[in-house]
């Protein structure tokens, strides 16, 4: 077994760390969902019917917003007709929040397509989504990319052979922070599951709040330069002062009907 900075390689056979990590954090998600589904006696069948619909979405989402943040460093000729070029940017690059608003969009889709009800599924689904995006980002980690900032103090990472990070510099190991942070919400949303409620506007309030605010933070931390900009804030960060806003309105509504 030979090890390389990004992957190790298996019978000759090259296992990327980032793609390891992405199918251990959905086995872990779905495996969540699926023990929550069957402790709530729902049908199983539904719930993977969802899951499926919102994973096809949240993949498409998550590459286009990926490319429309990178269209100011993308050569459109290139782009239609090298096909090397094309497939640069087609394998690697997604965007959390693209992922998250495609497979709202498809799930909703599915869900009308087959008549379940989605309230039903999305308090068991909040904890396995935390934790399919923390492996997630463990393994932006190991690839290097959605880097952070340059930093020489504790726990800096450093990459040696990366193909997305600067090689051989201090970087603030944004992607590790971020996923303790998603493990911890994760948790959390579980405690509230069994202790307190397992209302879905509840559980989806409580992940949506904490993500956006972490993740609003976490961006002046990063210093990879493909996230977009709306003037000083990155498309993330826009993204997330939207979805608090929204949140913040529901939440007044709610309030003022009582």
């Amino acid at each position: 077994m030979k090890n390389v900075e990004y992957g190790f390689y298996l019978f000759d056979i090259l296992i990327p760390y980032y793609g390891l990590m992405i199918l251990i954090g959905l086995i872990v998600g779905i495996s969540v969902g699926l023990l929550l589904c069957k402790r709530e006696k729902k049908d199983i069948n539904d719930f993977i019917l969802l899951i499926s619909f919102t994973g096809l979405g949240a993949l498409i989402g998550a590459k286009l917003l990926y490319l429309i943040v990178s269209l100011p460093e993308i050569d459109i000729n290139r782009f239609f007709t090298d096909y090397k070029y094309f497939h640069a940017y087609m394998q690697g690059g997604f965007v959390f929040y693209g992922g998250v608003i495609g497979g709202m969009i498809s799930c909703y889709i599915g869900s009308k397509a087959t008549k379940i009800d989605i309230k039903e599924y999305l308090s068991i689904s909040m904890p396995g989504i935390a934790f399919a995006h923390g492996f997630g980002r463990l393994g932006c980690n190991l690839a290097g990319c959605c880097y952070g900032i340059y930093y020489d103090g504790p726990f800096s990472r450093i990459y040696e052979h990366s193909l997305f990070a600067p090689n051989h510099v201090h970087l603030f190991p944004v992607q590790v922070v971020e996923a303790i942070f998603e493990f911890m919400i994760a948790f959390i949303l579980l405690y509230v599951y069994f202790k307190i409620t397992t209302r879905y506007d509840v559980m989806t309030m409580i992940y949506l709040t904490s993500y956006s605010l972490i993740r609003f933070i976490l961006e002046f931390f990063r210093g990879d330069a493909v996230r977009g900009f709306v003037g000083i804030l990155s498309t993330s960060q826009v993204i997330s002062l939207l979805i608090l806003i929204v949140i913040i309105i529901c939440c007044l509504k709610k309030t003022h009907v009582k």
